[in-house]
């Protein structure tokens, strides 16, 4: 189903006159992408409405995928089991924000335990996302400045509201977990 869509937007696209026959193969691939990570988005703020945690799934998202994106780690061989991956982890990060009781030494511990984990880790390549050296670089230096800057805001965020606070961190922690899940390549 998803490739009729996909085959028909593209074939629409070009019809138009918007692209080039020969740059089908690449706007297919890119319409999919986009497609894919929709549907992950719309999906993890269902999930967020149906436990009542819009707003916490919503602030998981926005701090865990930038990270995720530069940090690497563990990919799922097929998109289908990298979405039931994905449903299964925002259930268990909603489920643990909302059931774990979080006190200040256990922030610090898992903020301390995963900053060292990214800080020794990051970049991880894989199979499905092999990385050049200039791009190991550049992803280390930026995996680096976004766990900085969210552990900055998640800091002062304790000062007004601890679950901004908790939300950051689990987005953080699991970041941290891909890293350490093996990968099929490097």
């Amino acid at each position: 189903m998803r490739n009729l869509v996909v085959n028909f937007l593209v074939n629409s696209l070009i019809e138009s006159g918007s692209i080039e026959k020969e740059e089908k193969e690449l706007y297919v691939f890119g319409v999919n992408q986009a497609l894919l990570f929709l549907v992950n988005i719309v999906t993890t703020l269902g999930i967020g409405i149906l436990f009542d945690m819009l707003w916490q799934s919503l602030l998981f998202t926005v701090a865990y995928i930038p990270l995720r994106r530069y940090a690497g780690g563990y990919h799922a061989k097929t998109p289908q089991i990298c979405y039931c991956f994905s449903i299964l982890l925002t259930i268990c990060v909603l489920l643990s924000i909302k059931y774990i009781l979080w006190e200040n030494i256990q922030i610090a511990v898992v903020l301390f335990i995963s900053f060292m984990v990214i800080m020794k880790k990051a970049p991880v390549a894989s199979e499905n996302k092999p990385l050049e050296l200039y791009e190991k670089k550049l992803y280390k230096i930026r995996a680096r400045l976004i766990l900085l800057v969210e552990i900055v805001v998640a800091l002062l965020a304790k000062l007004f509201l601890a679950e901004v606070t908790i939300c950051i961190v689990v987005a953080i922690s699991c970041a941290a977990i891909m890293l350490l899940l093996p990968t099929r390549g490097k």
